[in-house]
């Protein structure tokens, strides 16, 4: 009865053996048909280079006017390439730019009044009602200056878009009166 087990147990051995002995050798011509194979550079994704492929134009800046550089792409374009199709690709950067500003003024309409809120939950809590005031005093704050830099990151925007239209307008004659700008919400 020993014997039976005996003989699968030493088959698999040899089996297993033979097998370590042939996989050095495939590891080795695996790694040389690796190298032999080209090697492509990943390309990384993020925001920018997302946005760089659709439209081959700059995006706008919040830090700076770049509507030249923005102006400079778009003429570099035109000259190689049918009214047609610089509208278009132009109506593209606009809608993305477009989008990024109402993301800003749909994130500022998400931010609440903390006032609005009332500290009476926190008496029966662990904390008392003076420190529930402070935070909401704290968020008030946070929300008012998020709501600024939104505010100014679209006035940023809009100026220029407004710059972009006007020198499309006075140097190429490039009518784009659709690079219409945003209103932001006037009050918070």
């Amino acid at each position: 009865m020993k014997s039976w087990i005996l003989i699968p147990v030493l088959a698999l051995a040899a089996t297993c053996m033979a097998q370590g002995n042939e996989s050095p050798q495939s590891v080795v011509d695996a790694a040389k048909a690796a190298r032999s194979k080209p090697v492509k550079a990943k390309k990384v994704l993020n925001d920018e280079t997302v946005r760089a492929n659709r439209t081959g134009f700059p995006d706008a800046s919040i830090t700076s006017d770049n509507a030249a550089e923005i102006v400079s792409a778009i003429r570099a374009y035109d000259d190689k390439h049918t009214p047609a199709e610089t509208e278009a690709k132009a109506k593209e950067w606009y809608e993305t730019q477009d989008g990024e500003m109402v993301r800003m003024i749909n994130q500022s309409d998400g931010l609440i009044n903390v006032s609005e809120r009332s500290c009476e939950y926190a008496a029966g809590k662990d904390r008392d009602y003076a420190t529930c005031e402070r935070e909401q005093q704290r968020r008030q704050i946070d929300n008012r200056n998020l709501y600024n830099s939104l505010r100014r990151n679209v006035m940023r925007i809009n100026l220029v878009i407004r710059n972009v239209r006007t020198q499309l307008f006075m140097s190429n004659r490039l009518n784009y009166r659709w690079m219409i700008e945003r209103q932001f919400p006037s009050e918070y």
